[in-house]
């Protein structure tokens, strides 16, 4: 089997784990068993209040659910016929997620109590993996541009400014620092990381890198 996309939800590594059967979810310390899975495709896993947002294809199309911690709750929260994926949530409870019900994919938010999520214009027609700066004071976004290649970009869902983080070329998959000053990203022969402007960025780790995530270190032992 194959253990694909990580991510640090509620003090443990949730990741999808692709088998003989399906895509399923599962965590650290259950010996890759499934929590989540067996009808279609279940991936994307992201910390969302006191559970898991992830996408899902039992109904056959892609749908954004959440989940309590030991999979026994679930709800779906979008219902289009259209894909839905990439969820993220940020710490006032709104849920940005990836769908093409518009045509091409886009990014779409779910307020904490809406029914019916906005479409938030974006300066490129295809965008991918976006997520949350930290911060609850900041409605702010980094996501991929996908145009003559891809490219990192923050969007300030207040004002409505986007601004390119990297450079153009093949750069994907932003993730935030704890404090939201720094973005770490992957592309161009490696992990970079870089300041919210793109004016200072340094590459971190040569090689090939893919699905970068940030933790909180604890105390020493």
């Amino acid at each position: 089997h194959i253990a694909m996309l990580p991510a640090l939800a509620h003090g443990d590594v949730w990741y999808s784990i692709v088998d003989r059967t399906g895509l399923f979810l599962t965590r650290a310390g259950l010996d890759e068993a499934p929590l989540l899975g067996g009808d279609g495709l279940t991936m994307g896993v992201t910390p969302c209040g006191d559970g898991i947002a992830y996408a899902a294809t039992p109904s056959g199309d892609s749908e954004i659910y959440q989940a309590s911690l030991d999979g026994t709750q679930t709800s779906r929260l979008t219902f289009h016929p259209g894909i839905d994926v990439s969820p993220t949530c940020s710490a006032r409870g709104e849920l940005a997620f990836i769908s093409n019900r518009s045509g091409t994919p886009q990014i779409h938010v779910l307020g904490a109590d809406a029914l019916h999520p906005d479409h938030i214009e974006q300066p490129s027609s295809q965008n991918q993996t976006p997520t949350w700066c930290p911060d609850p004071e900041r409605r702010l976004l980094a996501f991929t541009q996908v145009e003559r290649g891809s490219s990192v970009w923050t969007l300030d869902l207040e004002s409505g400014e986007t601004r390119r983080v990297s450079p153009p070329g093949r750069y994907k998959d932003p993730a935030f620092s704890p404090d939201c000053r720094l973005i770490a990203y992957v592309g161009e022969g490696g992990l970079w990381l870089s300041s919210l402007d793109g004016r200072r960025r340094r590459r971190i780790v040569s090689g090939a890198a893919e699905t970068v995530r940030w933790g909180r270190l604890g105390p020493s032992r």
